[in-house]
């Protein structure tokens, strides 16, 4: 449980210490929370002093005591009402010369002064475990959206580089030049800033209190690529300067469960940060954040299944925001933690059963290298910071599994993200399997990969307003059957030449006479060996048919050449992540009622698994039921918005 102000205030500490003794479950370790602002170094003092005191008292409970550093560069003008009295330093600057005075520029010698010297006074009273949060980062710093181009960074890069750059022209560089070298190496250079300041954090930390273990909280690389593919320099740094294993805390987004399925997205962009933490990790704890933690804002049992997806994507641990604001009763704060101790015991079997496993199903392409792609022509600066995947996330409502594991049977290649892979990550994804859209086709031909990829893609006439399935085997029980488009078409379908391969038609655009026409859709495979499944319109789109579902996960399932998880067989608006070992056998498969209606029974095929095995099926407050072995499992229903596990 994260704190803020308990340490400040007896009497909050006390309400709120009796309450986690009352539901000892939900809570095993409470975050202390450092001044958000930079205020004088004497206030970090006495508010270190008070902590300890405060610490003394949790740990008299038996619970753990740690310590989130708040503020490392700053959160930018959102927290502009804090106190700034202590900020006398360079602060952070955009390529055009603007200041943000909330935030540090991340080589600025006082500033680390400062940090060292606010994270000695709180570790004195030998937190358990020291957390940096997410505004290590150099973006979002409001006003300032990337920084740092101040003279002292510039003076520094040219060092780094050994050149003479302008703040002018760096920018123009690594912008409309698309000088790909420079922009990688301004990268680089940004990296080892942050690198520089989790360094002062961490020596501070451990020559007061040596066995206090370190870790990060970070945001999505898709979202934050302007940090590069991944945080591994300051977790290198973390665990080199402690000894210890480090932990992570992924997080961003998804503050009010108003709209639920968005914790479908937060749980898979989790999942991605899961999927690049370097060895040495040895704590994902996700960051559920309800805020501001009102009565209005999440429900306690979405916020249990928000959680469950996070232990589904591979978080082996907690962390929750609601103690951080106390101006809610007593008794609200208490239902909340009532429904996460209840939850516990599914949870902690499940974490259990998930050891040594990952995600797989199809992979949601992100190249490393996204951030060195060419701005086109009408893109704004800094554009290539990041990667929008849309509606891509929500597939998962169709039973697909999505991941970013890049062994995966499969993936998947979105517009966005095609602006980022050449043409030997492409060659790659086709010979794992590949599933596109028109659109990402339209964008690799526009960067002169057609032949790569083996086709290009041509406009539809507006005539073609329907969708006409064949009796290729993979539509089967489908065979035949139309899909009214309409408008909905119009101005992004698109259909296809090929340039090598053989292709099977699974769709082709019909007229309202009936008439079919062009491929929609289609099943490459190629010479090599490699394989393509190319959909017209519309693969981004989760409202489907039966039909179109069925013939979604059938393509994946082929691309990736059968070596597939799970299909669930239902047509059912159903999360499937599954989960596999070492030796890609599936171990654990959680399945989740994104919708109203109940389910009915749920046909679950498992493919990567033999007919000997014993499988259960867990509620989290049912009694376990043991399923005959085989191939084909039969599911009871699920009731709306509610989850179960498959585990072996």
């Amino acid at each position: 449980m994260r704190l803020w102000k308990q340490h400040l205030e007896p009497a909050l500490l006390n309400e709120h210490l009796a309450l986690l003794q009352r539901q000892r479950g939900a809570c095993d370790e409470v975050w202390f929370a450092s001044e958000y602002g930079f205020p004088p170094l004497a206030f970090h003092q006495d508010c270190a002093s008070r902590m300890t005191h405060a610490a003394a008292q949790v740990r008299a409970t038996g619970i753990g005591a740690s310590l989130q550093i708040s503020n490392t560069l700053g959160h930018g003008d959102a927290h502009q009402s804090c106190d700034f009295r202590g900020f006398v330093w360079q602060p952070m600057m955009a390529v055009d010369g603007k200041i943000t005075p909330y935030c540090a520029c991340p080589r600025a010698p006082e500033f680390h002064a400062y940090l060292g010297a606010f994270t000695r006074a709180y570790c004195a009273w030998q937190p358990d475990r020291l957390w940096i949060d997410d505004d290590l980062r150099m973006h979002n710093h409001q006003p300032v959206a990337n920084g740092c181009f101040c003279e002292r960074c510039l003076a520094g890069f040219n060092v780094f580089t050994g050149q003479t750059w302008t703040r002018e022209a760096l920018g123009a560089a690594i912008n409309e030049h698309n000088d790909l070298a420079v922009r990688e190496a301004w990268l680089n250079f940004g990296r080892d800033s942050l690198a520089g300041v989790a360094r002062t954090v961490a020596r501070a930390a451990i020559v007061v209190a040596p066995e206090c273990r370190l870790g990060l909280q970070h945001c999505d690389q898709a979202w934050g690529g302007y940090n590069g593919p991944d945080w591994e320099p300051i977790f290198s740094v973390l665990q080199e300067v402690s000894g210890h294993p480090v932990g992570s805390r992924p997080g961003g987004g998804f503050y009010v469960d108003h709209r639920p399925r968005e914790m479908l997205d937060k749980a898979l962009f989790t999942s991605l940060q899961n999927a690049r933490l370097p060895d040495g990790v040895e704590i994902s704890s996700y960051e559920c954040e309800n805020l501001p933690g009102t009565v209005t804002g999440k429900s306690a049992r979405g916020t249990a299944l928000e959680c469950t997806l996070a232990l589904a994507h591979g978080c082996n641990s907690l962390s929750f925001t609601p103690l951080m604001f106390p101006h809610e009763s007593a008794g609200w704060h208490e239902r909340m933690l009532v429904e996460l101790a209840t939850w516990r015991p599914f949870w902690a079997r499940y974490v259990a059963a998930n050891k040594q496993t990952t995600n797989t199903g199809i992979e949601l392409v992100l190249s490393p290298r996204q951030t060195l792609r060419r701005l086109h022509p009408g893109e704004p600066p800094f554009s290539w910071a990041n990667c929008g995947f849309g509606s891509f996330p929500q597939l998962a409502t169709l039973g697909l599994p999505l991941c970013w594991n890049g062994k995966a049977p499969a993936a998947l290649l979105c517009a966005p993200a095609a602006w980022g892979v050449d043409a030997a990550e492409l060659r790659v994804l086709l010979a794992r399997g590949l599933l596109i859209d028109g659109e990402a086709v339209q964008v690799l031909e526009q960067r002169g990969l057609a032949q790569v990829l083996g086709l290009r893609s041509r406009p539809v006439g507006v005539e073609w307003g329907d969708i006409s399935f064949t009796d290729d085997p993979l539509n089967a029980g489908y065979a035949g059957q139309r899909i009214t488009c309409g408008g909905f078409l119009f101005g992004t379908a698109r259909s296809f030449e090929l340039l090598r391969g053989q292709a099977r038609c699974l769709a082709r655009y019909a007229r309202f006479d009936g008439i079919a026409g062009e491929m929609e859709t289609a099943a490459v495979e190629f010479a090599d060996g490699g394989r393509l499944v190319v959909f017209g319109w519309g693969l981004s789109n989760p409202t489907v048919t039966a039909g179109r579902r069925r013939q979604i996960l059938a393509a994946a399932k082929w691309a990736g050449r059968g070596h597939w998880p799970v299909t669930l067989e239902t047509p059912s608006q159903v999360v499937v992540v599954p989960r596999v070992d070492a030796k890609d056998r599936v171990v654990t498969v959680l399945l989740l009622n994104v919708s109203l209606d109940s389910t009915p029974s749920l046909t679950l095929l498992l493919h990567q698994t033999t007919d000997a095995e014993q499988w259960t099926w867990r509620r989290p407050f049912d009694p376990d039921v043991v399923l005959a072995a085989g191939e084909t499992l039969t599911l009871p229903p699920l009731a709306p918005w509610s989850v179960g596990v498959l585990a072996r």
